[in-house]
Formats: C-alpha cells, sequence, structure tokens
C-alpha cells in the first residue's frame, strides 16, 4: 500500500476518533453519528475499504489487510448499554429502529464490496453474494416508501443492486431510484438507474451484465458516486 494511501487513511480515521473524543456521550456514539447519517466506524470502513479497491491487484500484506476489514465490518454492532441498565438508560442509548437497519444495510454493502476485493471472480449468482441480497432485501422491506428514497441510502442501494438476480429483487432496487420526489442529499437517480440496468444487461448500451465486476470500475462507478 502506497505511502499517499497510507496517509489518507490514516487521516481520515485521525478525524473519527476526534469526533468520538469530542462527544459529550461516548458510550452512545449513535447520538453523534446521526450528524453523517451512519455510524462513524462504518464511514470509515469505507473510506478504507474504497482506498484499497484502488490496490488491486492485492500484494500479500493487503490481503491481510482486507481481512482484517472484513472482520471488522462482521463484527460491527451499534453500541449499547448493559442489560441490566434502568430501562429509560437502556431506551435513551437505544438507536432509532431507522437508523439501526441504515446501518445494517451498510454492513452488508461493505461485506459486498471487500468480498470482491478479495476475490475478484465473485460473480452475482455465487453463494456470499446471494446470501448478503437476501440479508439486504429483508431490511430493506421494513423501511416506510417514504424513508427508502432517502439519500442516505443511495450508496448501499446501488452497491447492493448489482447483486440483485431475481425480478422482485431488481424491482425493490429501482422503485426508490425512479421516484420523481425530491430528497434531501446527493446523488443522481436517473443515472442511478441506468448503472443498475446496464449492471444486469437489461440497458440499450450495454451488450452483456457487468453484475459484481462494476465494483471494480473506476469508470463506471465515479459516474453515480463523483
Amino acid at each position: 500500500m502506497g505511502n499517499a494511501t497510507k496517509r489518507a487513511r490514516d487521516h481520515i480515521s485521525k478525524l473519527f476518533m476526534l469526533l468520538k473524543r469530542a462527544s459529550g456521550d461516548t458510550e452512545n456514539m449513535w447520538k453523534s453519528s446521526a450528524l453523517i447519517g451512519i455510524c462513524q466506524t462504518l464511514f470509515d470502513a469505507i473510506f478504507r475499504i474504497s482506498l484499497l479497491r484502488r490496490q488491486l491487484p492485492l500484494t500479500d500484506f493487503d490481503q491481510l489487510y482486507a481481512q482484517e476489514l472484513k472482520e471488522n465490518v462482521l463484527q460491527w454492532r451499534w453500541d449499547s448499554t448493559e442489560e441490566n441498565a434502568p430501562e429509560y438508560r437502556r431506551q435513551d442509548s437505544r438507536p432509532p429502529d431507522a437508523m439501526v437497519r441504515t446501518g445494517h444495510m451498510y454492513q452488508l454493502a461493505c461485506l459486498l464490496l471487500v468480498e470482491k476485493i478479495l476475490a475478484p471472480d465473485l460473480a452475482a449468482h455465487h453463494q456470499v453474494p446471494r446470501n448478503l441480497i437476501v440479508q439486504f432485501c429483508h431490511i430493506f422491506r421494513q423501511l416506510s416508501p417514504e424513508l427508502a428514497k432517502h439519500s442516505v441510502h443511495l450508496w448501499p442501494l446501488l452497491i447492493m443492486g448489482t447483486a440483485a438476480q431475481t425480478r422482485s429483487e431488481r424491482e425493490l432496487f429501482l422503485a426508490p431510484l425512479q421516484s420523481h420526489q425530491t430528497t434531501p442529499g446527493f446523488g443522481n437517480r436517473h443515472q442511478g438507474c441506468t448503472f443498475l440496468m446496464r449492471c444486469w444487461g437489461l440497458s440499450k448500451s450495454s451488450d452483456e451484465a457487468l453484475g459484481l465486476d462494476v465494483l471494480l470500475r473506476d469508470d463506471l462507478l465515479c459516474e453515480i458516486f463523483i
């Protein structure tokens, strides 16, 4: 891993450490996480995984680092108080259900991305992506239609959408992107639809389905994320 990449990776992590130290409630970091919409730990993981993706093909050191990232994401949980704490304290320390679901959606998207980095030949029909997509769809269906359209869900929606295989799965991913409702945040929904249709080989401009391979294509990812 290059020195410039390592400096960038460490810089963003230090910013999150400062945010944690500045928090008035370090036991319930989800409260300060609301400032960026998701847990800082997962946001840090997204940044690190994105940098690692640009290092392909991975060196032996990068392989170990990717495995470490994968393990950290797998073990991620929202901070919570002890079970024997008073009820009023447990309620105060519990993130809203919508925030919990959003966190799990980001967790699954991170896992899909790091699995693809570790195994570039990984395809959407393989067992690991299928397991992740089933879990993601189950969580996403629990969101209200209004909440599902929120911009904070665009990143995991587009990353996980590359693994959608069945018609019902694809309709689930396209529905919030086809909404004409104006929502806060960033992201071009029309480009998001085009991106997914291209992944699935359903776009007029695509000769074949790109599937998960699109996750390793800077030229295509930049069309929607930059």
